[in-house]
């Protein structure tokens, strides 16, 4: 008998929990709410954070935390954020929001910390959201970037001379990106016109579908204290990734005593591979140690344009 009171009893309260829930999502939006957030079963893959929603009129407004950097919005973009700003709509309707008298969604995104609109998505009817018959959607990326860098970068042929003087060029600066990868990459937070080589590696891994975990501050790496070392997840495969970023005045090679430390972080537990990404150049010791394992992937200089390509869409 006391058995059957202590479950009803933990019934009721996981119901009122619930309610709880559902009354507060119903009550207000908070600022940092995604559309993955209120709304988990949208076929958008991405989930740009939205800062501010609210509707006034016949205009439902809706503003991402997205950078537009210093120049105008692209198509992909703009694309891309009003199907965001579809499916987030979409999920608070589910939630309860009527759409009495919206004839139209307003798209804005951040330049300078300022919104900016850049897009107007008009109803089909007064009220009634397009279905997503209606949209084009940027299809989310289904195969395993990283497997299909691992193929490309294994061939010789994509590497260059190593450089041993002079300073070297940021990522943004000579890396070319499709425009739908541009857009994934904004959408992500990530200003593709002054990202950093780890703003890059750590945008790509997000828009590639790849699930972080347990970052760490320091790398624990005696030949690169300062490099960052988080691992990710994808379809059950665990990847340790080291992102190396060049600083100026350093030797713009990787020292090849740090590709003997990663050889052994691939005897860890819980490692499937070992990924570095970074934008110095490569030693010639880099291929043997890769014929030797196929546990570990080396993103060097040479191969950041292959590394983006691999998670782009034409």
């Amino acid at each position: 008998m006391t058995a059957i009171v202590f479950i009803f009893v933990a019934v009721v309260i996981l119901a009122s929990a619930i309610y709880a829930i559902k009354a507060v999502s119903r009550s207000g939006i908070s600022a940092t709410e995604t559309a993955g957030d209120v709304h988990a079963g949208a076929a958008f893959s991405l989930q740009p954070e939205v800062t501010d929603f609210h509707v006034k009129g016949n205009v439902a407004s809706t503003v991402f935390d997205v950078p537009l950097g210093e120049s105008e919005a692209g198509q992909h973009l703009v694309d891309l954020l009003s199907l965001a700003a579809i499916e987030h709509v979409r999920g608070l309707v589910a939630d309860g929001l009527p759409l009495d008298g919206v004839e139209r969604i307003a798209v804005s995104a951040m330049r300078i910390g300022s919104a900016e609109q850049i897009a107007v998505v008009e109803l089909p009817e007064t009220g009634t959201l397009p279905t997503q018959a209606d949209m084009s959607d940027l299809h989310p990326i289904e195969h395993d970037p990283i497997a299909v860098l691992a193929k490309v970068v294994a061939d010789e042929s994509v590497a260059t001379p190593s450089k041993s003087t002079g300073s070297l060029e940021s990522v943004s600066s000579f890396l070319e990106l499709t425009g739908p990868c541009e857009a994934r990459l904004r959408a992500v937070g990530v200003d593709t016109s002054t990202m950093s080589h780890s703003e890059l590696s750590r945008g790509l891994l997000r828009i590639g579908g790849y699930v972080m975990d347990d970052a760490t501050p320091q790398s624990g790496l005696a030949t690169a204290p300062k490099a960052e070392v988080f691992s990710v997840t994808r379809n059950g495969q665990r990847i340790r990734v080291v992102v190396l970023s060049h600083v100026e005045g350093e030797y713009p090679e990787v020292d090849d005593r740090l590709l003997a430390e990663l050889a052994v972080l691939t005897t860890q537990p819980g490692v499937d591979k070992v990924m570095l990404v970074t934008d110095k150049f490569s030693p010639y010791s880099m291929y043997d140690r890769e014929r030797r394992s196929d546990s570990l992937i080396f993103v060097t200089r040479e191969r950041l344009q292959a590394f983006v390509d691999s998670f782009g869409q034409s």
